[in-house]
């Protein structure tokens, strides 16, 4: 084996970053720093008012099989209340 092929430097896969126990201190700071920013500032309010309204299509779709079974239930639950009532009478 040549030698110069032990001098190389290791692949990009292989190099070591920042330990798991920075990173998340790191990113735990830096996620309080923008909670309390937001809170004292409302930074983001007008970027979650957008994305509510660009995703509020797809969450009234989403949510459609869950009403129909809903709306199915209370019919039958009426329907089923009605026939009692009239066998009663």
């Amino acid at each position: 084996m040549p030698l110069e092929t032990l001098d190389r430097t290791p692949p990009p896969f292989f190099k070591q970053g920042p330990s798991a126990l920075s990173r998340l201190v790191v990113f735990s700071a830096l996620a309080l720093v923008l909670m309390v920013a937001d809170a004292r500032f409302k930074l983001v309010q007008p970027l979650r008012a957008a994305i509510a309204t660009v995703l509020y299509p797809a969450q009234w779709l989403a949510l459609q099989p869950v009403q129909m079974i809903e709306d199915g239930t209370g019919y039958l639950t009426e329907l089923k209340t009605a026939r009692k009532t009239e066998e009663a009478a």
